[in-house]
């Protein structure tokens, strides 16, 4: 009897040690997981920053672009192109 029940200990300790070694296992992976998402997490953080920079710059130049500086009579340009109008009207005369 006592060989029994020292073999029924045995086996249900096998058990334990194979579901602590799933457990431990599993555990390791949620870790890695973990580790990589926060990796990724950075990245895409990084990036986005990135893209507001450019997007900053892009709209910096836009503004500052003189040919498209708005005007009481539309762009800059389209003032340029009616003033180089009555200078050849001018030349006409």
């Amino acid at each position: 009897m006592l060989n029994g029940t020292l073999n029924c200990s045995q086996s249900n300790h096998h058990y334990d040690r194979q579901y602590h070694n799933q457990f431990t296992y599993n555990s390791n992976r949620l870790k890695e997981f973990k580790k990589w998402d926060s990796i990724v997490m950075i990245i895409i953080t990084i990036y986005n920053e990135i893209l507001d920079s450019i997007e900053k710059i892009i709209n910096s130049m836009r503004i500052y672009d003189p040919f498209i500086i708005p005007t009481c009579y539309g762009s800059l340009f389209q003032e340029l192109v009616n003033l180089s109008h009555v200078i050849e009207r001018k030349g006409e005369i």
